[in-house]
Order: structure tokens, then C-alpha cells, then sequence
């Protein structure tokens, strides 16, 4: 998934870590671009919010091994051997995610939004907010490579393709590249050309 090898093992021991959940499944659902993790969790006594859950995931293991989702069940289905059924969890999934609200859709500033119009070519979406995740919005290997090239024509210098699979957000991508001692000044340069250009 976005280019990785999940072990959703890893997965399921961090989210047991977590002092609500007894038991817990992940599952990977959706097609190509459009893949996510799902975990499917038992609680030990009282239910949290599952976004905590993902906040707890977030603190062990990198992003792109973070559920989208997380759902609790009083029990998580078996197969006739009595063993967990990941087949009839994988059938039954929860609706993706609702995109971000439209205020979250504007980028907050100038370098944001310079990075923002080159996802939005490349990736051929109208819009991107500075929350939004390149391989949630359809990236991969491929398209990550071709962003970071643009990047790296606008800026003179090389970005590193690393820095896509590395951050989960185009705002963290951004600040990646403010606080790079040689790309750091390159990306204000860039901002304030695009700034001056004529409309």
C-alpha cells in the first residue's frame, strides 16, 4: 500500500497496546490507489474514540501503517474452525472517510499553495487542502516521483522523492522543506516569484 509492505501483525499489536482493546483485526480494503487499513477492534471494558485509537497507532508505527478507520465490535466474527474470519471483516467495510470540510481545502500559505497546484495537476484532482494526504488523493511510487521532480525544477535543486512516502500531509511536506537548510531558501525564492508573476 502507497508503495509499502504492511504487516498488519504490526498493526494489530500496537493497536492491543492500547489499554481499551482486547482484541483487534486489520484488514486492507479497497482497490489500487484507493486501499486502506481497517482495524477491527474488541474492547476490554470502555469503548474510546476511535480516533484516539489512530493517535495511539500514530505514536508506534509510521503513517502509512495508520487505519483509516477503526470500529468496535462486542465480537469479531469466526470461521467454522473457530478462528477469526478475516474474509467476512474484509467483505464488511465502513464508508471511506468524508472528505475535508471546504475551509480545509484552502492551503494556508504562499508555499503551500505552490505545492498544492502541482498535486492537483499531476494527480488530476480540482482541489487539495493542506491536510490531505498524497496517496489517500490517488498518488503512488510513480506520480510521488513526478511531484518531486516539478518541485525539484521549480526550486533548482534536487527534492528527494523520500520526502512523499516519508510525511503524511501536504502541509508537513512543506514544512519539510522550510526547515531544510539548502531547499529552505529555495522555497521562499520560489514563493515570491510566483507571488509577483502577472495574474
Amino acid at each position: 500500500m502507497r508503495g509499502h509492505r504492511i504487516e498488519l501483525g504490526e498493526v494489530e499489536w500496537a493497536l492491543r497496546l492500547h489499554p481499551a482493546v482486547c482484541e483487534a483485526v486489520v484488514v486492507m480494503v479497497g482497490e489500487h490507489s484507493r486501499r486502506r487499513l481497517v482495524a477491527h477492534v474488541v474492547s476490554s471494558g470502555e469503548r474510546v474514540d476511535a480516533e484516539l485509537l489512530r493517535q495511539h497507532v500514530a505514536s508506534l508505527l509510521p503513517q502509512v501503517m495508520v487505519p483509516a478507520q477503526a470500529t468496535w465490535h462486542d465480537q469479531l466474527p469466526l470461521s467454522a474452525n473457530g478462528k477469526i474470519d478475516r474474509k467476512a471483516l474484509t467483505a464488511w467495510a465502513p464508508e471511506e472517510p468524508s472528505p475535508e470540510p471546504a475551509a480545509e481545502a484552502v492551503p494556508m500559505d504562499g508555499l503551500e499553495s505552490a505545492i498544492a497546484a502541482i498535486w492537483a495537476e499531476i494527480l488530476g484532482v480540482p482541489v487539495v487542502g493542506r491536510s490531505d494526504l498524497f496517496f489517500d488523493l490517488g498518488g503512488n511510487s510513480m506520480t510521488a516521483v513526478l511531484v518531486t521532480g516539478e518541485l525539484s525544477d521549480q526550486l533548482g535543486a534536487d527534492v528527494p522523492p523520500r520526502i512523499m512516502f516519508d510525511l503524511a500531509s501536504l502541509a508537513d511536506v512543506a514544512s519539510a522543506l522550510r526547515a531544510d537548510p539548502g531547499l529552505g531558501p529555495l522555497a521562499s525564492a520560489m514563493v515570491a516569484r510566483l507571488e509577483s508573476a502577472p495574474a
